[in-house]
Order: C-alpha cells, then sequence, then structure tokens
C-alpha cells in the first residue's frame, strides 16, 4: 500500500510542478496525456489542490485506522471468549458442588452487663 502512495505523491508532485511553471493569474491545468487543457483561476486551483492534499492524508491514515478497528475488534473477541470460558467453568463447579443445607452454627452468648449508675 505505501508503493501506492509513493507513486501518488510523486504525481501529485510533478502535477504541482507542472501547475507552477504555467500559472500566471489564470490557472492553467494541462492534461497529462493530450495537448488540451482547462483554466481556473487561482483561488479555485488553490482549493483543488488543498482538497487532494487532504484526499492524499486521508490515505495515509487509512491504514493506521483500520488497524487500530481490527485490533480493538480481536480484544473484544477475546475478551468475549475469556469470559464465556469462566462463566462455562463457574457453571460447571457450581452444579458439580454438593447441596447441603445451611448449618446453623451457635456462637457465644453474649453477656448482659448491667449498666452501672451514677451513684
Amino acid at each position: 500500500m505505501s508503493f501506492v502512495q509513493v507513486v501518488l505523491l510523486l504525481l501529485l508532485a510533478a502535477y504541482g510542478v507542472l501547475f507552477a511553471l504555467e500559472n500566471p493569474g489564470l490557472t492553467s491545468f494541462p492534461l497529462p496525456f493530450g495537448r488540451a487543457g482547462f483554466t481556473l483561476p487561482a483561488g479555485l486551483a488553490g482549493l483543488i489542490w488543498f482538497l487532494a492534499g487532504m484526499g492524499y492524508a486521508a490515505l495515509l491514515f487509512l491504514p493506521v485506522v483500520t488497524r487500530q478497528a481490527r485490533l480493538r475488534r480481536r480484544a473484544a473477541r477475546a475478551r468475549d471468549a475469556a469470559e464465556a470460558r469462566l462463566t462455562s467453568t463457574l457453571q460447571a463447579r457450581l452444579s458439580s458442588a454438593p447441596v447441603s443445607p445451611p448449618v446453623a452454627v451457635p456462637g457465644p452468648v453474649a453477656e448482659q452487663v448491667p449498666a452501672s449508675g451514677g451513684n
């Protein structure tokens, strides 16, 4: 993918040089494989170059964004699988444990101490 990005950048740079060489007040855009072209005001041409640069920057960030999204999905799947394994293990242990009624264990009996008066 980086090869395509480098080639795209070189094509944009070559076209930018061609643009700079033929750029008085009005901007002339020659077509790459022909003798024809079209003319635009310099402001509109600058806007087109700005948009082309934004598109190129988006292409540069696209692999990073897709890789991060793929890693997040993989981590979520791993977390869900671990949770499912833990849940099934807990259910298996709870179902295999013998069920016995709770036994009341008598604890120590607290002695009642008479409250001393103010005497």
